[in-house]
């Protein structure tokens, strides 16, 4: 129905809202430990602060890259199994972890898809019926990866779901 239709996209947006919030937060958060930490150290050196800077930017990019790509598919799980925030984080970490790999091949696939068309329909934006074509093509090729990578997600999902269910009666076997 309509309105069912209305509640789970609401569901949706709003889980994926307190996300996109939530990953900022903790952006802010770390670039304000990070200062708080260099500063009084620049107080004291100058050249000490500028090494410890680096090495804890450094350490936070790395931390960011990390749970990017560990909670990759948690819009995925949001949208396709109508689960909260936290269930949604925790499946997608499941998923990457069995399926590292495979995941990091997924990024830079559709990283590279979209770049690549990307370059084709920016060529295309002439500003004539060509820009037209270029916006259905960007729809219809976005679409597609998109497609890609839920299909991916709800696949390996169900695999980690299979074997936790196999390990489960291999243990009340032993």
């Amino acid at each position: 129905s309509v309105r069912e239709v209305w509640r789970r996209t609401w569901h949706c947006w709003a889980w994926g809202m307190t996300w996109g919030i939530l990953l900022v937060g903790l952006a802010l958060f770390i670039s304000l430990a990070i200062s708080m930490v260099s500063l009084p150290v620049a107080l004291i050196n100058q050249t000490a602060a500028q090494g410890l800077l680096s090495l804890l930017w450094l350490m936070s990019v790395g931390l960011g890259l990390a749970l990017t790509l560990s909670t990759f598919f948690t819009v995925q799980a949001l949208v396709l199994q109508r689960v909260g925030l936290v269930w949604a984080i925790w499946r997608s970490f499941n998923v990457v972890r069995g399926n590292f790999w495979a995941t990091l091949g997924l990024i830079f696939l559709s990283m590279l898809i979209q770049l690549g068309f990307g370059q084709i329909w920016q060529r295309l934006n002439t500003g004539s019926w060509q820009t037209l074509f270029g916006m259905a093509g960007n729809a219809y090729i976005g679409s597609g990866v998109m497609a890609a990578i839920m299909t991916f997600y709800l696949d390996r999902y169900r695999r980690w779901q299979e074997e936790q269910g196999s390990e489960a009666v291999a243990s009340e076997t032993r």
